[in-house]
């Protein structure tokens, strides 16, 4: 008798295991002795979930799930990134379609310099810490230069994997009159059709505009910057010879920092100027300092509902600025600011706030989510040897598993699980199917009931546990019945996975502090036809 159909026979559990079998899934010891932690916990808890699938409340963009490089590693031309790593390129493709953007605190000392060669010169700034997260201060830095290579390189990596690149021009470049000027960015501009980018390229315009006081001692005020960005919306739409090349190409902005009452007055001023400008609004969101986080801060139901309230804020103050029906997007966001925190923005316990934004982002209308970072920093989703920190792996089934149309969804009984639901992606499911995808914060373990629709339907379990003895603070995430971590196959290759399969009268169980994805394959909604 094998393990799976021993413990069916044995332990008096709701997960199907005759129909894992059946599908050729055979749990490893270690799955199986978790399967019975679950079901044997006294402080299990059953929550209700109730998914609306006659509407679609929102919509993401094909390019919804998105990252970043930060501008501030072109300081060092690139040094530390391999553009030419297999895997590198491997680990970006497999997140794709994205935009890849280059933005950060350094955008505003970049010019760029077609004839420099960095490889025969010094580099550029000493002022720059070899370890620059692109969160130190710069109130006394000088710019730098971008050189013709360092565009072709970050321009060329986007092309081959499918990645849009949004390219952050320096808004502090100033004319005597304090307008913005634009010579730098005609250079790059044009410089981008002479090599054939510019079908490849979306843009923005400064970063963060209004913490410049705090951050470097200068000042751009929002209706000044709306006419730059008007400037700018008129180069790439009507000037003679860049009209040609980019009149298509998105502008988006402002990039003001995460929704409070003067950030959000800033915003509306800006969009009373460039609301015609803008193709999407962007704003930044983190939600705690990553230099004094801790693991409780992680996990804290209090932190997750910051980004709930940041956002009812911003709707708000949009609509009460006459600013509504916008295209929305987190132009840069992560878990924790000042470059993440170390050994937990990196770790298992990052996924609660990443999933849970996604699907906050996903619910509240917005159309893209740029992940701050795709490399670099503590919260980057791909470390310094080019491996896969868990929050990639959780985006890359994101990805693969959830699609664009949302439902509401109310769970009962719990404030922490939380639960979101669109149509599953395709290919991966055929049309019809659903996604349920979410976290349960508390330390005890839940069935999930869902009712309605999907009462009586079979289950396709994607569910993440930490790996190894660090637990929450695990370098390594495995999907529940699999036997190892997820990795690559090589440099190249993304493992095969397969869901753990619950039958039609079976509920889902869910561990305690884990979070995962939960897919109905035959749930034939119309609204994913």
């Amino acid at each position: 008798m094998n393990l799976c159909s021993s413990l069916a026979a044995t332990v008096f559990f709701r997960l199907g295991c005759l129909v894992l079998c059946a599908y050729g899934i055979k749990l490893s010891r270690a799955s199986v002795e978790f399967m019975k932690k679950l079901t044997q916990d006294a402080n299990s808890k059953s929550v209700t979930v109730s998914v609306d699938l006659d509407n679609v409340i929102a919509e993401t963009g094909d390019r919804f799930l998105s990252f970043a490089l930060d501008t501030g590693l072109i300081v060092k031309h690139w040094k530390s990134v391999d553009f030419n790593s297999e895997k590198f390129n491997a680990l970006a493709r497999g997140l794709s379609p994205a935009y890849l953007r280059v933005g950060g605190n350094a955008a505003d000392f970049l010019v760029f310099r077609k004839e420099l060669d960095f490889r025969s010169r010094e580099l550029d700034s000493q002022l720059f810490d070899e370890n620059y997260d692109g969160n130190l201060g710069f109130r006394n830095i000088s710019e730098f230069n971008m050189s013709a290579q360092d565009f072709d390189a970050v321009n060329k990596f986007a092309i081959r994997n499918n990645l849009l690149l949004l390219f952050d021009f320096n808004v502090l470049l100033r004319d005597a009159h304090d307008q913005w000027n634009s010579s730098n960015a005609r250079e790059i501009l044009e410089y981008g059709v002479s090599k054939g980018y510019d079908s490849n390229l979306l843009f923005s315009l400064g970063n963060e505009p209004n913490s410049f006081p705090h951050a470097f001692n200068r000042s751009v005020p929002a209706d000044q910057l709306g006419k730059d960005f008007l400037a700018l919306n008129r180069m790439l739409r009507t000037d003679p010879y860049l009209s040609k090349h980019y009149r298509s190409s998105l502008l988006v902005g402002p990039d003001v920092t995460q929704p409070k009452p003067r950030t959000l007055k800033y915003l509306n001023d800006f969009l009373d100027v460039a609301k015609s400008a803008v193709n999407a609004v962007t704003v930044h969101q983190y939600y705690i300092d990553g230099r004094t986080a801790d693991l409780d801060d992680m996990l804290s139901v209090d932190n997750l509902d910051i980004l709930a309230d940041e956002l009812k804020m911003l709707h708000d103050s949009l609509m009460e600025g006459g600013h509504n029906n916008l295209t929305l997007w987190f132009g840069e966001t992560g878990s924790c600011w000042g470059g993440g925190a170390s050994g937990l923005s990196d770790r298992y316990v990052a996924g609660f706030m990443w999933l849970d934004k996604l699907g906050l982002a996903a619910r509240n209308g917005f159309g893209v989510v740029v992940r701050q970072s795709f490399f670099h920093g503590h919260y980057a989703l791909v470390d310094h040897d080019f491996d896969p920190n868990p929050d990639y792996w959780l985006s890359w089934l994101f990805k693969n598993l959830v699609g664009r149309r949302v439902f509401a969804v109310d769970v009962q009984e719990s404030t922490d699980v939380r639960i979101y639901a669109h149509c599953a992606q395709q290919p991966w499911y055929s049309r019809g199917a659903v996604v349920a995808y979410g976290l349960n914060t508390a330390s005890y373990n839940v069935t999930l009931i869902f009712d309605g629709h999907l009462i009586n339907s079979k289950k396709h379990l994607y569910w993440l546990y930490p790996y190894g003895h660090s637990m929450l603070k695990s370098k390594e995430v495995y999907l529940f019945g699999e036997e190892g971590p997820l990795q690559l196959e090589d440099d190249s290759t993304f493992p095969v996975v397969k869901p753990v399969v619950i039958s039609e009268e079976d509920d889902v169980v869910i561990g305690g502090q884990s979070f995962g994805f939960i897919v109905f394959p035959d749930a034939k909604v119309n609204q994913c036809a």
